[in-house]
């Protein structure tokens, strides 16, 4: 019976590695590192990070992260929060070489619909929703969600009847960003 709880837990260890593996735990794990760092810095909590994901919208992410706040902030003061996570984030997969390495290791293996041929700004985004005490979305003026996605921001603000999203504006990311890419 002990020999075959070792075997199970073995195999089940090879499994698991072969999962990590496949997710690129090394980019995970530098993922998981980012969107803690950019929590801390800005006061939000974390809802989750994730590989091959989809962030809003069935728009595909390889690497993206969810976060909430409960900050009441305008459209201008949400362009400058979201214009700087653009550049850190921009510069932080591009300093990191797990993203790189594990983007040309997964497409040798299967070409998946998330899969690039090479690291590109489009395969990351993230969100910002704002949310009071009570879990309500911020009257206009304020925003009510902040996306980063397919190389674009989105900033949206909340009906005032339904609290369903409008969406403000439409912000791509400068091209400064996309150039070190």
């Amino acid at each position: 019976m002990k020999k075959c709880i070792c075997i199970l837990f073995a195999v089940q260890f090879c499994l698991l590695g072969q999962v990590f593996s496949v997710a690129g735990l090394g980019s995970y794990e530098k993922m998981d590192e980012f969107a803690n760092i950019q929590v801390k810095k800005h006061d939000m909590k974390l809802l989750g990070t994730c590989i091959y994901g989809i962030l809003v919208d069935y728009k595909p992410c390889t690497w993206c992260f969810k976060t909430m706040s409960q900050k009441k902030m305008t459209l201008d003061e949400g362009k400058k929060l979201a214009n700087q996570m653009v550049a850190e984030y921009c510069e932080y997969i591009i300093k990191n070489p797990e993203f790189r390495e594990h983007t040309l290791a997964t497409r040798k293996r299967q070409p998946i619909i998330f899969h690039h041929e090479d690291l590109n700004p489009s395969q990351i985004g993230f969100k910002i929703a704002f949310w009071d005490k009570d879990v309500n979305r911020p009257k206009k003026p304020y925003l009510a969600e902040i996306r980063f996605v397919n190389k674009q921001i989105h900033y949206y603000v909340a009906n005032d009847e339904t609290q369903a999203l409008e969406e403000l504006e439409i912000e791509p990311i400068d091209q400064k960003f996309l150039s070190k890419f």
